[in-house]
């Protein structure tokens, strides 16, 4: 289920949250807890810690991967989709 929230949503709540540029808030994603996967758009995203960060470039979209990220909230991210990511932290 799919559920739009206009405010923090409390541990255990949800499995993934996206955060578009706009709402992005890097210490929500420090207090979502694990087994939490962070979704959001743009460079900056991952960099701050976000797990997977939606980018486009020459009007296609590819994605970058925070895998450190992702392993501190106990996530592992599969080897098909770290192939193919544009670029991945480690």
């Amino acid at each position: 289920m799919i559920q739009k929230i206009d405010r923090e949503p409390e541990a255990g709540f949800c499995q993934i949250v996206f955060t578009g540029p706009q709402d992005y808030d890097p210490q929500l994603l420090a207090r979502l807890g694990r087994g939490v996967l962070t979704v959001g758009v743009g460079h900056s995203f991952v960099r701050n810690g976000g797990m997977i960060g939606f980018v486009v470039e020459n009007r296609r979209v590819s994605f970058e991967i925070n895998r450190p990220a992702a392993e501190s909230a106990g996530l592992v991210i599969s080897s098909r989709l770290l192939a193919v990511a544009r670029s991945v932290t480690n």
